[in-house]
């Protein structure tokens, strides 16, 4: 088989993959756009035969969910925030520092990381409990802050290693400490890494379903994700339009942000993976 055939092949493979996977996602957002009487049709179709906005209003105008999307949006952007002070440093570290225990150190990271969430919802609830921060920002993002460092550090300190430590050399001798050589050259070098760790927090958090339920009991603090779990179970019959409507809802910021992300994203694992 000659090379351009491979590649029309792979190519064609490719895109039949892609579409089995993007299939639910299409079917979702057409369905959001369609009016009740064409979701029991014996006469299917993927595209509305007539547009509508109804289950957008309904779900925007009816239900406190653009509360639910402000919290959502606090707490996953709290951490992508904590996650960039704590990653880059811990990372940097790891990656450019001599010190005791650093081998167990580094071991210890990954293995906080293999824990199962749902075996530490008892012990993190009573710390978050204990500390008064159940139905706040803080307590939650520190929750979910739990799960995305110790990955983060993992994956960007491989990305570092991967810099040449004679940069740092060089800074040293033109005159830069230690915090402007980090902050000067290793930060911005280190922008496809940053921007995983980044992206990989924010999205996690943003779709963050068991602590988000256990922490934020009350009705006025809850995320999206809870809110829409709430809004089926609370259904007499499910309102599909509704359903689908907030589910595009809870999809579209984190596919604007890996739309825009998702060259350093990928720069960001694959360089990561290479060197470790």
């Amino acid at each position: 088989m000659s090379t351009n055939a491979k590649r029309w092949c792979f190519t064609g493979v490719t895109f039949l993959l892609a579409l089995v996977i993007l299939f639910p996602v299409i079917n979702v957002f057409f369905t959001s756009l369609k009016p009740a009487t064409e979701f029991f049709t014996t006469d299917f179709s993927l595209v509305p035969k007539q547009l509508t906005t109804q289950w957008y209003e309904e779900i925007l105008y009816t239900t406190p969910i653009v509360r639910n999307i402000f919290n959502s949006f606090a707490v996953s952007f709290g951490t992508m925030l904590v996650n960039l002070v704590v990653v880059t440093m811990g990372a940097y570290a790891l990656s450019r520092y001599t010190f005791p225990m650093k081998q167990v150190m580094s071991a210890s990271i990954i293995f906080a990381y293999v824990f199962p969430a749902i075996l530490l919802v008892l012990p993190l609830y009573m710390i978050i409990a204990g500390l008064g921060l159940t139905n706040n920002y803080f307590g939650l993002i520190i929750t979910h802050t739990t799960f995305t460092i110790p990955y983060g550090i993992f994956l960007l300190r491989s990305y570092m290693d991967t810099i040449p430590k004679s940069i740092d050399e060089s800074a040293i001798i033109d005159g830069a400490g230690a915090i402007r050589t980090f902050l000067s050259v290793i930060i911005p070098l280190s922008a496809p890494g940053i921007a995983a760790i980044l992206t990989y927090a924010l999205i996690n958090s943003w779709n963050e379903y068991l602590y988000s339920s256990v922490i934020m009991t009350k009705q006025v603090m809850k995320t999206l994700p809870v809110k829409i779990s709430e809004f089926i179970s609370e259904m007499s019959e499910i309102r599909w339009g509704t359903v689908m409507a907030a589910a595009c809802i809870a999809l579209l910021p984190s596919s604007i942000l890996f739309q825009f992300l998702q060259k350093e994203f990928i720069n960001g694992l694959t360089a990561g993976a290479v060197k470790g």
